[in-house]
């Protein structure tokens, strides 16, 4: 039978009104307002479930991603960023958070939007630091490095690229390439 998505929706409210921090629920009707298009209402239902979950715990980081992709399609990147920026804070290796910033990152570089692709940049660029991710670190530090206008910019940038072949990859011949 076809689900009355409608009536579970407004089911879960009423379970919500009487028990405002149930994860599962607030998490099925996150999931039910994705499915319906409903972008103002998955909002608010993600910020609550940010705000119910543990802090660092899986839930609590999937909100945030899922939070954060939500903003970023509505054209709020600062509040987008702000919460990617938190979880790789939190999991520098969060996979699905890693590859959202890699494809706003190239996304930006795409567009030529140099602030966007500064900004998406360094976070994935502090991400694949924590993680030692040497090559990924490099490609993702040449990218920015053809982004920025400035050889000032530019320079510390090339720097690490070339630091990272020489110390972690032990390819120093690569260091200036």
């Amino acid at each position: 039978p076809r689900e009355d998505v409608p009536g579970a929706i407004a089911t879960l409210r009423r379970l919500l009104d009487a028990r405002p921090d149930d994860v599962e629920a607030l998490s099925r009707l996150a999931q039910l307002c994705k499915a319906q298009g409903r972008s103002s209402e998955l909002a608010d239902v993600l910020v609550r479930l940010v705000e119910t979950t543990e802090e660092g715990s899986t839930a609590r980081l999937e909100a945030q991603l899922e939070l954060a992709r939500l903003r970023v399609d509505l054209g709020d990147f600062s509040a987008g960023q702000s919460l990617l920026r938190e979880i790789v804070a939190v999991e520098p290796a969060h996979e699905a958070a890693r590859d959202f910033l890699q494809e706003r990152f190239e996304d930006a570089v795409a567009e030529e939007d140099a602030a966007l692709a500064e900004s998406y940049g360094e976070m994935l660029s502090d991400a694949l630091r924590h993680t030692e991710e040497a090559n990924g670190l490099i490609a993702v530090l040449r990218m920015r490095a053809q982004t920025v206008r400035s050889s000032v910019e530019r320079a510390p940038m090339l720097q690490e690229v070339a630091e990272l072949y020489d110390e972690k990859l032990e390819q120093p011949e690569l260091a200036f390439t």
